[in-house]
């Protein structure tokens, strides 16, 4: 036992100073961004005639008729925060956070009337009839202060930034249900603030083989993914992807807006400052695949991710339970079959397709483009006869707006990726040194070779190396621990073997012993 503590104290400073020397710059780039420009643009679609698409007495279908409003325009910013190295497979992990400033809120159009889908109630009114009998009883007072299928009225500022009312739906939820519908216990609902809600935990690979491919999102293990069926290679978060690309390169990105992994295939060659470069694209069947993992169900069900019609993914299982249904914008390489209840949808290449310009020897993301559309699922509620007057709908995939998020590498990383390129190659060509003191800002796989430590400077490294020294020290204060108790145990088995050794080996001092007490017991 003394021997086994004394070796695990060894083995513990050796394993540590290992792991540590596994640790290197080129790992730990991770933890950061790539420095860039992100900006979000939404398109908002409006519906034009809410009374015709309500209005009972109209023969069905009720077409919707929809209009694009837009762009309003997002500053967004992207940090990864509490970065922490597994020890025992190097996996880093880390939340990531997301700010979004609006730089067109004196847009004119920020404030204009429109009618949406009522996203708030059409989830409150469908668990309502599943929790409660005569759900249209409990639902009538909400209908006769304006709630049903159609937001009307609200603004782009409401849908956007600042909220729309939903008191009454916040008080009814917390009196009776207040463990349900949490995302709706709030005065005020923002369907867009509400998307994909920050910080997000991710767990990444930092080997060699599989450099910054993720492993888990919110815990959600990617793995199961690439092994169902779903014909994807394992996927990085978009922001870089494996060096030495080529036209027959299969790529893959975990899409937050579809809550899934999506393919991408080459399209052509390009050039990015000066940059050779490779445009990858979605596949015709993107949406497809990244709904393959889906679930054919005849109702709503909370937990599963169903199944549509080609060209769209439910993404309610990844956002708080309501109604969502991602596609392409203007229902791109869609089935037919989504337009039949809309009208004012145009898609078109050039304008809703997702791109990547990628570097190909680092695998540097230049620039991107994700183009990736909003729905609600309208659902008819069962008895709508009760409910309302004179209303009555189709169930329906109803638009509700179309966003592009846009990322341009940072200048000073064009500038390392051009040196890089020339160092590589041979070749010098002029670029524009720039004055930066910044440290090297490209995320690269890291090499098989590499074996020098990461500078100390590294603030991330020190942290590590101090979490490092700590559980050594803890495991070392429990091993001078064990190495007591285990010294105490041997001497008291020593004490105890001689006891019974001299028991055993002299019977008869002890039998005279015990004659001569008995002897005195008698006598007194």
């Amino acid at each position: 036992l003394i021997i086994s503590a004394a070796a695990g104290i060894g083995k513990q400073y050796s394993e540590s100073d290992d792991f540590l020397r596994n640790i290197n710059e080129e790992r730990l780039a991770l933890c950061d961004v790539l420095p860039g420009e992100r900006s979000v643009h939404l398109y908002i679609f409006n519906l034009t005639n809410p009374a015709d698409f309500l209005n009972k007495t109209n023969p069905f279908p009720h077409i919707g008729s929809f209009e694009e409003i837009g762009p309003f325009s997002f500053k967004e910013t992207r940090s990864r925060e509490n970065c922490r190295v597994s020890m025992d497979d190097l996996y880093i992990n880390f939340d990531e956070v997301r700010q979004l400033s609006a730089e067109s809120s004196s847009n004119e159009n920020f404030d204009a009337p429109l009618s949406t889908a009522n996203i708030a109630f059409s989830r409150f009114g469908a668990f309502i009839h599943e929790e409660e009998n005569n759900a249209f009883l409990k639902l009538e007072d909400f209908v006769k202060n304006g709630e049903g299928y159609l937001r009307q009225n609200i603004s782009p500022r409401a849908l956007l930034t600042d909220g729309y009312n939903i008191s009454q739906i916040n008080t009814y939820l917390r009196e009776k249900f207040p463990n349900n519908l949490t995302v709706l216990q709030h005065d005020t609902f923002t369907p867009f603030m509400e998307l994909s809600t920050y910080p997000r935990k991710f767990t990444v690979r930092s080997d060699p083989e599989t450099f910054g491919q993720i492993h888990s999102v919110e815990e959600e293990n990617l793995d199961e993914h690439y092994s169902n069926g779903c014909n994807v290679a394992p996927a990085t978060d978009g922001s870089f992807f494996p060096g030495n690309i080529t036209k027959d390169t299969i790529l893959s990105f975990y899409s937050e807006d579809l809550c899934s992994v999506v393919p991408l295939v080459f399209q052509e060659v390009t050039t990015y400052k000066s940059i050779p470069a490779l445009k990858f694209v979605l596949p015709e069947n993107a949406l497809h695949i990244a709904a393959c993992d889906c679930k054919y169900s005849s109702g709503y069900s909370n937990n599963v991710k169903t199944c549509f019609p080609v060209g769209a993914v439910d993404v309610k299982t990844c956002q708080q339970n309501l109604p969502y249904i991602a596609s392409l914008p203007h229902f791109l390489n869609a089935d037919l079959i989504y337009r039949q209840n809309v009208s004012g949808m145009s898609a078109n290449n050039a304008l809703h397709q997702s791109y990547f310009i990628i570097e190909p020897v680092t695998g540097s993301v230049l620039e991107s483009s994700l183009k990736f559309q909003l729905n609600v699922n309208l659902v008819k509620f069962e008895d709508e006869s009760l409910m309302f007057t004179g209303v009555a709908i189709e169930d329906t995939v109803f638009p509700l707006f179309w966003t592009e998020k846009k990322f341009s590498v940072a200048a000073e990383t064009v500038q390392e990726i051009l040196r890089y390129l020339e160092e590589i190659s041979g070749t010098t060509t002029t670029t524009e040194r720039t004055s930066s003191t910044a440290a090297p800002t490209t995320t690269r796989r890291v090499d098989d070779t590499t074996t020098s430590p990461t500078p100390i400077s590294n603030p991330a490294f020190e942290a590590l190396k101090h979490q490092m020294n700590d559980l050594t020290w803890n495991i070392n204060k429990f091993s001078v621990l064990l190495t007591f108790i285990g010294l105490i145990f041997v001497m008291s088995s020593g004490a105890s073997i001689y006891f019974l050794l001299a028991l055993r080996n002299k019977p008869d001092n002890w039998t005279r012993v015990f004659k001569v007490q008995t002897t005195t017991c008698n006598k007194s």
